[in-house]
């Protein structure tokens, strides 16, 4: 009955066709990056003598002789110009929005510098979005993406998915290119860990290899852009907001301050937040072991030393306590990260090389984690100390040429894992007895690079792009385990030279409509897991895993199609893709060595498969009966296959299907949403994965705006559905996947100033 209660919502997503209007043209311009109005841009008839500026709002209206068409061009100093031609059977109904994109990006890196439209196969998050996100963590919010979803091994600290693909096959970074790794073998603490969604801006993301600038990219992409720091032209200025909400499962309470302060050649910005959960229940009111703690510090300093140069310095620490896995062996008693970064960008005028920037960061994650709150801790006491350590350096030129934008540059990216499992025997004949396991052979993973990228609108029908990434890659471990070093020898050092590269084309023969088409190729060498880690069960399944230093890096041959339309009141954008993978890494049983770890079947090696696929897609529609009115639903699906073993490849999400409805009007805005998950049953038999049950559920949320004040309230899975994602791990107490919580209310007040 709930799911019958939606389905007449589906009939309001009709096509609307806009009318035919006169020869005169209004609309307003917009910086495409902020969306803030543009005032005082210029606007010109190409065919005639005719000019005109924009007003303080970014208003402006045009008119021409010519009964057929108008060719304008928008230009205004530090945004790249842009040229647009309107047929007269092809005018917007209302007002035309026109988006300029700056030509240089002084504050902070994004993934779009096309000088028109935004590339088919790349998505934005706003931070409208990430404002709303529940539970506030990154992984949750791109599991709202179309074809995102999560792995969870506990209620904190999920794991993004793309399309299927996870863990080192999607790139994270923040800012165009800083990475935080994981210290904790099984992935406690991944790097979408370690980001603050109230730091952020928006976030880009990229479906597929089609991305060279911030590393090596094998089947996906999302860059977390941080907020602006902004310089003041009337004195100082000075900003901030305080925000506190509560969530009634799991007795969460989160807090968040945000001070801003600014001159007209200094910016300073601090960002502090916290996060403190107690067990969740799942819907049949079960307690599930989920409790964490978090808090977090960011410090931004940005100075202009001049009128086109800018220094900007980042510090970020933040701490995990307390946190519980019930879905792996231990819990996490902490995590502490700390990442500082320095970057210098200047802009040039009337030069060849439009800008230039410069940037060194590194990032240090101590890890601790133990047993102690499990029961076999009263037989045996293990504590797991580890580290991670990442550095990077980058420097990176645009360049107007062809009337495109091509940008270059080179990156360097080091990472060092070291890290001991001490156990301690409590009863029996070996206690007293402490043995020493080593996590991380102290391994050195280094990776130079060099790429190109460009960018162009040809004529007003054809956009495209176009990149090349070379890398070369080395890795070694320097203290490994002596069994390991009696399998593979003494010598583990590895080197690969890896190619990556893309090319984009998108054709729009009218305002309305757009098809476009990629085709990319991303090569990721194995990681220090894949390639080192010694008889640790780091898997969706009960075996302790053999790293291989012998494994050729893996590559991604993929194709995207995809088509577009857009009216006033209408959106629809659909894309199919097609992945074919070579010396894709998997694991298999093996019997060189036995396993180390209690109640496990047995010892998985990595090793190359020869050819596996991922193919599917996914679909938006958007719908606006009124300006208050946002009706959407989206669609998704991804199908992987082992094409040698004929069995499908493990962790692919089932089918999803979302519609949701929005509302705003002054002060209040709410939204309903709903999602369908289907039935998966095509699992992997090699990996011992077990089928899901589909289910359905639905969040409300509603906020309000008073006095400079904001008060929200979200209720997630209003209707107290019992389920469990697919991608969750498992239950170590009874074998079945972690249940999501039951009904959740999220109170949360904000006061800006």
């Amino acid at each position: 009955m709930r799911k019958a209660l939606v389905w007449p919502a589906l009939l309001a997503f009709s096509l609307w066709l806009p009318p035919i209007f006169a020869m005169e043209v209004q609309g307003r311009v917009f910086d495409y990056l902020n969306g803030e109005p543009l005032g005082s841009v210029d606007i010109h008839a190409a065919t005639e003598d005719f000019s005109t500026k924009s007003e303080k709002d970014g208003s402006f209206t045009v008119s021409t002789s010519d009964a057929t068409q108008m060719t304008l061009v928008f230009s205004k100093e530090g945004y790249a110009p842009l040229r647009i031609t309107i047929w007269q059977d092809r005018l917007p109904d209302g007002m035309l929005r026109v988006d300029l994109m700056p030509q240089t990006h002084l504050h902070e890196e994004i993934v779009i510098v096309d000088d028109t439209h935004r590339l088919s196969y790349e998505t934005t998050v706003d931070r409208g979005i990430i404002a709303r996100a529940t539970p506030d963590e990154a992984a949750a919010l791109i599991g709202q993406i179309p074809g995102g979803d999560t792995v969870r091994r506990g209620a904190a600290n999920g794991d993004p998915v793309l399309r299927g693909a996870q863990q080192d096959r999607l790139n994270l970074s923040c800012d165009g290119g800083m990475r935080v790794e994981y210290a904790c073998p099984n992935r406690m603490d991944p790097p979408s860990a370690h980001i603050d969604l109230k730091s952020l801006k928006h976030v880009e993301v990229v479906k597929g290899p089609y991305a060279v600038r911030h590393g090596a990219v094998f089947a996906g992409m999302v860059n977390m852009v941080s907020r602006d720091l902004h310089y003041s032209d009337d004195g100082t200025s000075f900003s901030g907001a305080v925000e506190a909400g509560y969530e009634t499962n799991g007795e969460g309470k989160t807090g968040n301050v945000e001070l801003g302060l600014g001159g007209s050649r200094h910016a300073l910005q601090l960002q502090l937040g916290i996060r403190d959960y107690a067990d969740y229940d799942a819907a049949e009111g079960t307690s599930i072991p989920g409790a964490f703690k978090q808090d977090s510090i960011h410090l931004k300093y940005q100075t202009a030393l001049t009128a086109h140069a800018d220094l900007k310095a980042a510090i970020h620490r933040g701490e995990t306590t307390d946190a519980l896995f019930p879905a792996l062996p231990m819990d996490m008693d902490l995590s502490r990260v700390l990442t500082a970064s320095l970057e210098f960008r200047q802009r040039f005028e009337h030069a060849a090389v439009q800008s230039l920037s410069a940037r060194v960061y590194a990032t240090d994650n101590e890890h601790l984690m133990t047993n102690k709150r499990r029961e076999i801790a009263t037989r045996m006491a293990a504590v797991t100390d580890a580290e991670t350590q990442t550095g990077g350096a980058r420097i990176e030129a645009e360049s107007l040429l062809w009337d495109g934008m091509l940008t270059f540059g080179s990156d360097y990216f080091t990472s060092v894992k070291d890290g001991i499992r001490t156990r301690e025997m409590l009863m029996g004949p070996m206690a007293g007895r402490q043995m020493q396991d080593i996590v991380w052979a102290d391994t050195d993973h280094d990776t130079i690079g060099v790429y190109a990228e460009y960018r162009r609108a040809i004529g007003d029908l054809v956009n495209m792009a176009t990149g090349v990434r070379l890398d070369e890659v080395e890795s070694i471990a320097k203290r490994p385990d002596p069994q390991f070093s009696a399998i593979y020898g003494n010598d583990l050092s590895e080197r690969d030279s890896n190619v990556s590269a893309f090319a984009h084309l998108s054709f729009r023969p009218n305002d309305h409509l757009e098809w476009g088409v990629s085709a990319g190729l991303g090569t990721r060498s194995p990681n220090a897991s894949e390639r080192y880690i010694y008889l640790f069960p780091l898997g969706l399944d009960r075996y302790d895993y053999l790293g291989n230093p012998n494994l050729k890096p893996e590559e991604n041959r993929q194709v995207d199609l995809s088509f577009g339309t857009h009216f006033e009141k209408f959106a629809l954008k659909a894309t199919v893709f097609y992945s074919d993978h070579q010396d894709f890494i998997s694991a298999r049983e093996t019997d060189l060595v036995a396993p180390r770890t209690n109640n496990v079947l047995g010892v998985k090696q990595f090793f190359n498969i020869e050819d596996a696929t991922r193919y599917g897609g996914d679909l938006t529609l958007d719908y606006r009966p009124h300006p208050a009115w946002h009706l959407h639903t989206t669609a998704d699906y991804v199908r992987g296959e082992n094409e040698g073993a004929d069995d499908p490849l493990p962790e692919m999400p089932p089918l999803e299907w979302r519609l949701g409805a929005e509302y705003q009007r002054q002060q209040f805005s709410g939204g309903l949403l709903f999602r369908w998950v289907d039935d998966q049953d095509r699992v992997s038999h090699l990996f011992s994965e077990t089928p899901t049950e589909g289910f359905s559920t639905a969040d409300l949320r509603g906020s309000y705006d008073l006095a400079g004040f904001t008060l929200s309230v979200n209720v997630e899975n209003l209707f107290d559905e019992e389920y469990a994602e697919h991608l969750s791990r498992k239950l170590r107490s009874d074998g079945t996947r972690i249940p999501e919580p039951g009904r959740s209310f999220f109170f949360t007040i904000r006061r800006s100033f």
